[in-house]
């Protein structure tokens, strides 16, 4: 093993140890906020992202170089001379439009290239995004114009931009650099659409030195007017071992961007000098006119980077070193040789030799020792914020260990006192909310008296009505026509007819208001239930089972149908047995013997043609709805519809008339379908209006309803005042840390714990430390 690799193995462990502290470092100062600075918690949060850093760099065990610098500053061109091939362009205008990763490659058989291509999502937001960079630079600056081109650019080849976003990620192999140095021109600078499709270039190559895992990172210029370009720049900056900083010979002068870029680098690395890892590379050395010109630039660059030892700070040509090598392009080389001719009249070399020598020892010596000084430093850093937060801490937090209270020392008295209180305040709400929403007014049994939500039952039950007779098969005019010819097939009788359709609408009628009409008022009726209970539930905080324990004992569904139907036969039976099972001319020895429930009919009659409609005794009597006092608006027979004076009676079938005098034996009897089909259909129709407007006020179901919604009422209270119930279930809850309850004990509680969590915490921190 390598000393290196050593050094690496023995700072992955240290610093391992140093995170598992940090951790526990900020899960304290999260729980103790209030007693720690915030300058102190801002630093701890700020030190472990760059422990992190540092760790999975020691984890991937590699040496990472970032070469940086302003545009133009000839950062390709110095990789192209380290690796003796020119296969990154490097031209006037910008050529690198994203950061490459240049690897070294143990076996030639591990040389590859890959490129990786953005998404087409990417791709938008990308674009966007520099439309949005470009507002805050002023029109026809150079970085608007830059912005603006780039944008023109990209939006010009979007198309073929969107055919490359669809490869995802490609990968080539090579044996021979050569092999793959058109493909790399291509996708860096040549082919304008791949390269603005790309968002990570890989090369891994054995140029490199071989023995070691050195990663080096082309980075766009870091005075780009692109966003995306400076972000790459600080990502490489935060998370690389050492800087290669390219700047062009006649240009000694240090301007923002630049200076923005070393606060960069010391702010991600603070516990590492820039000058500790940086090699400033002076490129373009060739363009001094003579000795005493390089000599003055060398000078001033050396006053600027006086920290920096005199072996990393070396100017460089690279195109007289790849016109030596001839392995540059034509032009490269043509330029190359005059670069070369150049540095022969300075008496100075190309410089890129001593740079290879200058990283090769660091790499090989300084980075051990530059390594092993950030790790102290990380290291004392958070051991020096742990000391001061057990400092601050330990003095507040300690005595709580010593404490021997229980947890359930804090309930008791406290939950009593808490509770008598929110009961109180709980009933009230409730009887309130249950007065507002449920409980009718008080009144007569009738629209007037009733809550909407009771309203709403007898809507629903109207309803219901209304579809019970709409849907009589019987009812149908081709029913009624075939049961009439049937019964009156072996003697034609209009009244064997007549019966024998009213005995089929008996049964129908009577089999809907013993099972469906229940069914309905059943299920509006637990409607109402179901929501005084969801009340009761959301009153002790939603606690399971509060439902269950408040429906105990009370009426099921069956019951309720059950109770429903028993209502409504007593006075629906009867509408129906008078007004559909027996005719108009055989009724009445039925007045008689249904008179009482008949007179109660007609006093609980709601509708509002009640002084007609309700004078249910003469409508059975004589089949017409007479006004209860004579008028000279007269009256109107309900299916026909013409008036005459109440002094008058009406045939309905021949217009003729008759005296008050008449006798059970002069009434009118149907002769034929069509005038059965007339007296039924006003018989359906009467008892239609009086299953809605009367029987249903009769029967009381408003009043049942409200009793069994006051059971519910009732037992809600009774359960807390009577049995403390709720007592019980609400202090279980209360000790299970229920997040409903909002039981201020409950909060203690939540202190005594974090306070025991925190003094356990500071404990194994003293013992650390």
């Amino acid at each position: 093993m390598s000393n290196w690799q050593e050094t690496c193995s023995q700072q992955l462990v240290r610093l391992e140890k140093t995170a598992v502290l940090a951790d526990k470092l900020m899960t304290l100062c999260n729980k103790t906020q209030a007693d720690i600075p915030p300058e102190l918690i801002k630093a701890i949060h700020e030190e472990r992202p760059r422990l992190e850093r540092q760790l999975e760099r020691l984890r991937a065990n590699r040496f990472e170089v970032a070469v940086i610098g302003l545009e133009k500053a000839g950062k390709s061109a110095l990789l192209n001379a380290w690796l003796g091939q020119e296969i990154l362009p490097s031209a006037a205008e910008r050529c690198t439009y994203t950061s490459t990763e240049i690897w070294s490659a143990r076996t030639e058989d591990e040389q590859e290239l890959c490129i990786e291509y953005f998404s087409r999502q990417e791709v938008d937001v990308l674009l966007q995004g520099k439309k949005s960079e470009m507002q805050n630079f002023k029109q026809g600056s150079r970085d608007y114009d830059d912005i603006e081109t780039d944008i023109n650019e990209t939006e010009f080849y979007l198309t073929q931009i969107y055919d490359y976003a669809k490869q995802g990620r490609t990968t080539r192999s090579f044996r021979d650099i050569n092999e793959i140095s058109e493909d790399l021109q291509q996708a860096v600078f040549k082919n304008r659409a791949q390269a603005r499709a790309i968002k990570r270039i890989q090369l891994k190559t054995t140029r490199l030195l071989s023995d070691r895992d050195i990663v080096f990172h082309d980075v766009p210029g870091f005075d780009s007017p692109v966003a995306m370009h400076k972000t790459q720049a600080e990502q490489k900056l935060s998370a690389c071992d050492a800087i290669i900083y390219a700047k062009k010979m006649d240009n000694p002068n240090i301007n923002s961007p630049e200076k923005n870029m070393l606060q960069v680098a010391d702010s991600e690395d603070p516990h590492t000098k820039v000058a500790d890892k940086v090699f400033v590379v002076l490129t373009k050395s060739d363009m001094a006119r003579n000795s005493d010109e390089y000599i003055d630039w060398f000078n001033k660059h050396r006053k600027d980077w006086q920290g920096v030892p005199e072996q990393r700070l070396v100017a460089v040509c690279a195109a007289a070193y790849l016109a030596d090598l001839g392995t540059g392009s034509v032009e490269t080389n043509k330029c190359g040789q005059q670069s070369i001719d150049n540095l022969v009249k300075l008496n100075i070399d190309d410089g890129i030799d001593r740079l290879k020598q200058a990283v090769n020892f660091y790499i090989d010596h300084e980075r051990v020792d530059v390594l092993r000084n950030r790790c102290d430093k990380l290291e004392n850093a958070v051991k020096q914020q742990t000391k001061q937060v057990f400092e601050l801490l330990d003095p507040i937090y300690s005595k709580t260990l010593d404490n021997n209270t229980d947890e359930e020392d804090l309930y008791g008295v406290d939950f009593g006192d808490w509770w008598g209180n929110e009961w109180s305040v709980i009933k009230e709400q409730f009887e309130n909310w249950y007065q507002n929403t449920i409980e009718a007014r008080k009144g007569t049994d009738g629209f007037a008296g009733e809550h909407p939500k009771l309203t709403e039952l007898h809507h629903a039950y109207n309803e219901q009505v209304k579809n019970l007779f709409a849907n009589l098969p019987t009812a149908k005019l081709e029913t009624m026509e075939s049961t009439y010819n049937a019964a009156i097939k072996l003697a034609e009788n209009s009244r064997r007819g007549n019966e024998a359709i009213r005995k089929k609408l008996y049964t129908e009628i009577q089999k809907e208001l013993q099972e469906q009409l229940p069914k309905q008022l059943t299920i509006s009726l637990k409607t109402m239930r179901d929501e005084i209970v969801k009340k009761a539930k959301e009153s002790l905080f939603n606690i399971e089972g509060v439902d269950k324990i408040l429906l105990e004992n009370l009426a099921s569904v069956e019951q309720l149908d059950r109770c429903f139907e028993a209502l409504l036969l007593r006075f629906g039976r009867v509408a129906v047995d008078v007004l559909i099972e027996t005719p108009l001319h055989e009724r009445s020895r039925l007045l008689q013997k249904y008179k009482p429930e008949i007179h109660t009919l007609e006093a609980f009659y709601r509708g509002s043609d009640k002084e007609t409609n309700g004078n249910l005794t003469d409508y059975l009597r004589i089949g017409l709805w007479v006004m209860k006092e004579a008028s000279a608006m007269g009256v109107v027979p309900p299916a026909i519809g013409i008036a005459i004076k109440s002094t008058e009676k009406w045939d309905p079938f021949n217009n003729k008339t008759f005296t008050n005098s008449l006798t059970t034996s002069e009434i009118y009897e149907p002769q034929n379908f069509s005038e059965v089909v007339k007296e039924i259909n006003c018989d359906l129709m009467a008892l239609q209006n009086y299953l809605q407007n009367s029987v249903f006020h009769a029967a009381g179901f408003i009043i049942y309803s409200k009793q069994e919604l006051q059971r519910i009422r009732e037992r809600f209270i009774d359960l807390e005042d009577r049995q403390r119930r709720w007592d019980t279930e609400v202090r279980r809850e209360a000790k299970r840390h229920n997040p409903n309850i909002p039981f201020k004990i409950d909060n203690r509680i939540q202190d005594f714990r974090l306070q025991r969590e925190i003094a356990l915490e500071i404990k194994e921190i003293r013992d650390y430390l």
